[in-house]
């Protein structure tokens, strides 16, 4: 609130890591929990920003098929593998990350 007051005019965005580390479903809970109990001025954050640490390519969105809960089953268990979204340079899939890119992961956070 501090910050929003002194400087009215400026965007404010949360980190949201990358899909390395809040990609698994039971991470995405437990940050999506921990944002809610913090007393934020929710008004004032404009979202999120993803990635900073440049850890994973941005990579392209895949088509939005939930498997269980919010998580995105696209390209899990195999599924489309050859689909250019499905590309996994990080080796996420084969945990049960539905992060294997940026946009992907980011399109969880909705």
């Amino acid at each position: 609130e501090q910050l929003a007051s002194k400087a009215p005019s400026v965007a404010i965005y949360l980190d949201a890591a990358h899909g390395g580390w809040l990609g698994w479903e039971n991470n995405m809970k437990y940050f999506m929990k921990m944002l809610r109990d913090l007393d934020l001025p929710w008004d004032k954050v404009r979202g999120f920003a993803t990635n900073v640490a440049n850890y994973q390519p941005l990579g392209l969105q895949c088509p939005w098929c939930p498997d269980q809960g919010f998580r995105n089953g696209y390209c899990l268990n195999g599924k489309h593998k050859n689909k250019p979204c499905c590309k996994d340079p990080c080796n996420l899939l084969s945990q049960y990350n539905f992060g294997n890119n940026e946009m992907n992961f980011a399109a969880g956070l909705v």
